[in-house]
């Protein structure tokens, strides 16, 4: 093996401790070249997906927001128009190609639930070189819980179930978490 390595080549740890043996290095320094092998390999795992992330935010179309609220909004002349947001699935259906394409892929992970009655959902997006990074959701009131409760005066009750109320809160962490992992608006 080289002494120096290409910048940017793989790193194959097995090699490494290969010349470290052959070139007398004692036993209790292999450790040693052990974690700084490691280390590097992070670091290029991380620039990988830094490369592929930034390629993706580059190539990755506008969102489209195509599902209707309940709720309505005043445009600045006064007309009362639906207000519009883009579901979980129009933002799948937008990223989902172009993030494969860049070797990435996502998921969530399980949720927590607060003792006030909120959900939080965490986004993960990972490379295929293996490094990750995630994003948090704020928490999400569930209807019916103390802190939906706490900030919902004047809006009325749905008759969602517990269930859908629930489903509905994790749908917008979901959401939410996403499109701040993912950095679009």
């Amino acid at each position: 093996m080289n002494d120096i390595q290409k910048v940017g080549a793989p790193l194959d740890i097995g090699q490494v401790l290969n010349a470290a043996i052959e070139k007398g290095i004692p036993v209790s320094e292999l450790k040693e070249a052990f974690d700084l092998v490691r280390e590097m390999a992070q670091v290029q795992r991380e620039s990988q997906f830094n490369t592929a992330f930034a390629k993706f935010k580059r190539e990755c179309p506008p969102i489209v927001r195509r599902t209707e609220d309940a709720y309505n909004t005043v445009t600045r002349n006064g007309v009362r128009k639906p207000r519009m947001y883009a579901s979980l699935d129009d933002i799948s259906f937008t990223v989902d190609e172009t993030l494969h394409a860049n070797g990435l892929s996502y998921h969530w992970s399980d949720s927590e639930l607060t003792k006030d009655g909120c959900i939080v959902r965490r986004f993960v997006l990972t490379h295929e070189a293996g490094f990750s990074r995630s994003t948090s959701s704020p928490p999400m009131p569930i209807e019916g819980g103390e802190a939906y409760k706490a900030i919902s005066a004047g809006r009325k009750e749905t008759s969602a179930s517990p269930q859908q109320r629930m489903g509905v809160a994790d749908t917008y962490a979901k959401r939410y978490s996403m499109t701040s992992g993912l950095g679009i608006p």
